[in-house]
């Protein structure tokens, strides 16, 4: 609980509630407080601004206590808990407001003779979401087009007397973690200097920070993007699946990607750990078992998976039963060769 006085830069709103009247003569006593208007909020810091009306002499000096909390009953602790001298005053809370579930405020006007006039509480508002990644960001994962994407986020409202965001963007690559690109940016988009590699998971995160509050959060795309290439592969070579474990969030399946330098007879099995068969992918009822030489696995253009759903493998046996949780092989078998490569199945 914050409970302490707040000099010039502090805003706060209330809304209006009856309480008992004063000497004759006089109106009835009201509170009234206005904060964030946008439901959602938007506002990342919250203004406040409190009026009083209606008080006898004998009331004054008021003292002027706002209280906001995450909870309809204001159960402690209290987000804010702050008090000011005056029949008026405008409060900022100086560090972010709660950034999930919902937010409520009200006032009370403390009276020279022990008296309290609450104002009307205002809420639910739904808390603002502070940074939010934007494009590329499909849950089930994406294909582009072009090696020097354009990456979109949003950021929550702040008062110039607080600063500005500042944001680190980096891009990793899916399947081992490596960083490919790391950015320092007070703007919420940029688009690529350089190439990405083709054919490529990625996913990307930005960490906000606010130098005035001290605060910092990061958040990490929902789902991977693949910048799609029909250049041929160099190597035969089976990459490591993903997501792993899974299923995860949104994706139920798990993305195999393999690579073919030269064409020929194809088998893509899942087995367990024991080498016992679960399941044939290649070849199945929408691929045959002799594929030319070229990169399999990838979504398609336009598509709203992070791969191409012949290729992937859901969790189920050979007739469709779903299989115990645990680790199983991914094995692709091919110009006499064998590649292997583990993944992690949770269950359903």
């Amino acid at each position: 609980m914050i409970r302490r006085a707040l000099a010039t830069g502090c805003l706060l709103a209330l809304a209006a509630g009856p309480a008992a009247r004063t000497a004759a003569g006089q109106g009835l006593p009201s509170v009234f407080v206005t904060g964030p208007l946008s439901n959602p909020i938007t506002d990342g810091i919250g203004t406040f601004s409190i009026t009083t009306s209606g008080f006898a002499p004998a009331d004054l000096p008021l003292r002027l206590e706002l209280q906001i909390s995450t909870t309809a009953d204001f159960s402690p602790p209290l987000f804010a808990d702050t008090t000011v001298n005056g029949p008026s005053a405008t409060i900022t809370i100086p560090r972010l407001l709660p950034g999930s579930g919902e937010l409520y405020w009200r006032v009370f006007a403390l009276t020279a003779r022990a008296g309290s006039v609450p104002s009307a509480v205002t809420g639910p508002r739904v808390a603002p979401t502070h940074l939010r990644l934007v494009s590329p960001n499909n849950p089930a994962g994406q294909s582009i087009g072009v090696r020097r994407p354009m990456f979109v986020w949003q950021s929550s409202d702040i008062p110039p007397a607080y600063g500005a965001w500042e944001y680190e963007l980096r891009v990793d690559e899916t399947a081992t973690g490596r960083p490919r690109l790391t950015v320092n940016t007070v703007d919420t988009s940029f688009t690529v200097t350089e190439d990405l590699e083709a054919n490529t998971s990625y996913r990307w995160s930005v960490k906000a920070r606010l130098r005035s509050t001290g605060d910092s959060l990061t958040v990490q795309s929902f789902g991977s993007f693949v910048i799609l290439s029909d250049e041929s592969p160099f190597a035969t070579l089976l990459h490591n699946a993903f997501p792993s474990p899974f299923p995860l969030g949104a994706t139920t399946s798990a993305c195999v990607w393999f690579d073919l330098a030269t064409g020929g007879a194809v088998t893509l099995d899942v087995v367990d750990i024991r080498g016992l068969p679960v399941k044939r992918l290649v070849p199945g009822p929408q691929v045959n078992g002799t594929l030319p030489a070229g990169r399999y696995g990838r979504p398609t253009p336009g598509a709203t998976s992070g791969c191409d759903d012949r290729f992937a493998w859901d969790g189920t046996d050979q007739r469709g039963r779903v299989v115990p949780a645990g680790v199983y092989i991914i094995r692709l078998r091919t110009g006499g060769r064998d590649f292997k490569v583990r993944v992690v199945f949770s269950g359903r």
